[in-house]
């Protein structure tokens, strides 16, 4: 069997092991053309992807930026699920198989884009084989950890602390994790009750779930107002699943939208429902806000962050019943 190899050293970070690689850009290109390695992409019919679909204009800048003579010395993360594909390291190199899969052999947890740049500018011949570009890769060995809690761990690692982008796609993939065995104790359903005093972190599972809810119900008046994981932003003036989310669970003067639940005793269903009828009736005082987002700033960043915020106050001030 065909093999690539490659040059790399062999370190370790807490008793996990990790290979510094260098390959050439023509091989990454290569490599990334034939699937053996790709991103896990998050589709309606595979919830448990956690990167969207790359954005080939957006790859095509970094091509067009590398065949300019730019240069980009920041490493991609690559993650070896299994131990057993093939993909060794031997002697201070790694050998990796050129074979037909059905999945990739090693994951792109940071850096997708770049790996799709390479390769369309060598398909479109904007880049060529005289190309001298080593890229640095660091490949993550599966630990006991299940590697999809550890690529998603990674993923918001890098992409909320390192980078600000969108993290919305790595919070569907928390929340199944930890429906899984993790912070919480079995699947989220509309029965489900927030313990009083949960933490931010757990507040914020309970969280994506309302979000997905308000987005994919279609007596919602939401349904198709939340610009949902691997859809690429629009200058809609509709927010993220991440921003509405960020506007459930930031501090007001009467606590956030889902401590106020928790302390309230609402089952997430009875939230779900205050929260249709709440957005439903602000779109009855402002119903060109529906028709022309962009125009308003009711479905902003600041519209969803004020207007959230004052549910908690006005049930205090009003004494209103659970879902008026």
């Amino acid at each position: 069997m065909p093999e690539m190899e490659f040059p790399c050293i062999e370190a370790g970070q807490h008793g996990r092991t990790y290979y510094s690689c260098v390959i050439p850009a023509d091989k990454l290109a290569e490599l990334y053309s034939q699937g053996i390695i790709s991103a896990d992409v998050w589709r309606p019919e595979h919830r448990q992807g956690y990167q969207r679909e790359p954005v080939r204009q957006r790859a095509r800048k970094f091509g067009t930026y590398v065949a300019g003579g730019g240069i980009s010395p920041t490493s991609l993360l690559l993650y070896q699920r299994d131990p057993s594909n093939g993909v060794k390291f031997v002697n201070g190199k790694i050998m990796i198989p050129i074979k037909k899969s059905d999945e990739p052999l090693l994951y792109i947890v940071d850096g997708q884009h770049r790996a799709l740049g390479l390769e369309d500018g060598f398909s479109r011949g904007a880049i060529d084989e005289t190309l001298r570009f080593d890229v640095p890769v660091v490949i993550l060995l599966k630990g006991n950890v299940d590697p999809y809690i550890e690529e998603a761990q990674q993923f918001v690692t890098i992409n909320s602390t390192q980078k600000r982008v969108r993290t919305d796609l790595a919070n569907q993939q928390l929340l199944k994790i930890a429906e899984q065995g993790g912070k919480l104790k079995g699947a989220i359903t509309s029965g489900s009750v927030i313990e009083v005093g949960a933490p931010k972190d757990v507040l914020k599972l309970y969280a994506t779930y309302v979000v997905n809810t308000l987005t994919d119900d279609t007596t919602s008046p939401l349904y198709g107002k939340i610009v949902r994981p691997a859809t690429a932003r629009a200058d809609t003036g509709l927010p993220s699943s991440s921003q509405f989310e960020d506007s459930l669970l930031d501090n007001y003067v009467e606590g956030s939208v889902m401590s106020f639940a928790a302390n309230r005793g609402y089952t997430i269903g009875e939230l779900v429902e205050l929260l249709k009828n709440y957005w439903a009736a602000i779109f009855e005082i402002l119903p060109n806000a529906v028709e022309s987002p962009s125009e308003y700033h009711v479905t902003k960043t600041i519209g969803t962050h004020a207007l959230n915020a004052l549910l908690p106050s006005m049930f205090n001030l009003k004494r209103l019943k659970k879902v008026p």
